[in-house]
């Protein structure tokens, strides 16, 4: 992600959003990430300074329907 967003930054486009289903940075990659030029969100599967996305429902409806099935 981080040369992609040197890439289109380079390139004259507005900044890109980056978004992430978890939240796993690696050596301040997110920091670094912001730096490029990039906005990045993250779900809050994992909690992040990032997180912007909600994914509490989506959850909590497929544990239920996982329930249900087994019983």
């Amino acid at each position: 992600m981080i040369e992609a967003v040197r890439l289109i930054v380079e390139r004259g486009a507005q900044s890109p959003i980056c978004v992430a289903v978890h939240g796993l940075f690696a050596e301040d990659s997110d920091k670094i990430l912001a730096r490029a030029g990039a906005r990045v969100v993250t779900s809050n599967s994992i909690p992040h300074a990032t997180n912007g996305i909600d994914v509490t429902e989506a959850l909590v409806n497929s544990l239920r329907e996982v329930a249900n099935a087994i019983r």
